[in-house]
């Protein structure tokens, strides 16, 4: 008896039940889920493809020598930085307060000392760091939309792509990756609160998560860090439910999503906790120290590419239209200047 068969029941009766199944229908049915389990096996083959894509283009840009990356000294001694970098006063040369030298006791210093101490060249430590960092964007990103439930495997993955070499990334990463680490680390700050929202994680544990992914931004630059708390302040304000209303709930109906209030609560402590390392030292620096970004780093001047397109378009970084002595201060970012001034 093809497409239904009888059953017998307790009492006797017999009542038609699924069986083998033939026709048409049936095998467009066996086609359609052939096709989609494909998809998901080309969607995750995709992201060890780019991840090692991201892992070798660093090596592409001027093999066996050190770019000019955020701090030089940091790949040539990183012990010697990191030593001076926990104290404010630095008495090379005529003296001077360091500027943020703190930030980079973590993660980009720890991370260059192992290198040296496993005998790796300079410039190889130098170009895993900006592949690290580039895979964490990509991957952060893919995981941040699989817990959305956006898209499928194979667009999660073009789209960590996208974020990895959009345009700020490609003018950033290799001439100072420690300011688009925050960025790179967007994701997974995100992705803990995404996990509370929709009731897979309790606060304490998603808050806790996210600050070890604040942490990981380092604090080289405290505007960058600040500027992606922005974004996780907002997603929470804005998908928690409100104190006392009743939020969604988790897988299976396990959690319940926590209120804004609660969520909170536990991630704006937890958040300050782990910025400590490096904001401390910044205050005692803007109190002994003199600012000097009136001189270097104006409002008018930050802020004079800063349109809507070049917002969009991830090309509002101002350096990469500073020019001096008529040439580009970061040549890389040569090529992706689009503004009407380049």
């Amino acid at each position: 008896m093809t497409g239904t068969q009888l059953t017998g029941t307790l009492a006797g009766q017999a009542k038609p039940t699924a069986g083998p199944t033939t026709g048409k229908g049936g095998g467009n049915a066996r086609v359609s889920d052939r096709a989609q389990a494909a998809r998901r096996i080309a969607g995750r083959a995709l992201t060890p493809g780019i991840c090692l894509l991201l892992a070798l283009l660093p090596f592409i840009t001027a093999p066996g020598q050190i770019i000019a990356d955020t701090k030089l000294n940091l790949a040539v001694s990183p012990a010697g930085f990191l030593a001076r970098a926990l104290t404010l006063w630095d008495p090379q040369q005529f003296g001077g307060l360091q500027n943020q030298a703190a930030g980079y006791v973590f993660p980009m210093g720890p991370f260059f000392e192992l290198g040296k101490l496993a005998a790796v060249p300079a410039w190889i430590t130098q170009r895993l760091w900006i592949a690290v960092v580039l895979i964490a964007a990509c991957t952060g990103t893919q995981r941040l939309a699989s817990r959305l439930g956006i898209g499928v495997p194979w667009t999660r993955a073009v789209a960590g792509l996208a974020y990895a070499l959009s345009p700020i990334a490609l003018s950033m990463v290799g001439q100072y990756s420690g300011e688009y680490l925050p960025m790179a680390m967007l994701p997974w700050i995100l992705l803990p609160l995404a996990g509370a929202v929709r009731g897979q994680l309790s606060p304490a544990r998603a808050a806790a998560r996210s600050a070890v992914a604040v942490a990981l931004c380092g604090g080289t630059n405290a505007a960058s860090t600040a500027a992606v708390l922005t974004p996780a302040l907002i997603y929470i304000l804005a998908s928690a439910p409100p104190q006392g209303a009743q939020g969604a709930q988790g897988p299976q109906g396990a959690r319940s999503s926590p209120s804004r209030r609660r969520l909170l609560a536990w991630w704006v402590p937890v958040t300050l906790l782990a910025t400590c390392w490096w904001s401390v030292p910044l205050v005692l620096e803007a109190k002994y120290g003199v600012s000097f970004l009136p001189y270097t780093e104006s409002a008018a001047v930050t802020t004079s590419v800063t349109s809507l397109s070049d917002v969009l378009r991830g090309t509002s970084n101002w350096i990469s239209y500073l020019d001096v002595t008529g040439q580009p201060w970061w040549p890389a970012t040569r090529a992706g200047r689009l503004h009407p001034g380049s």
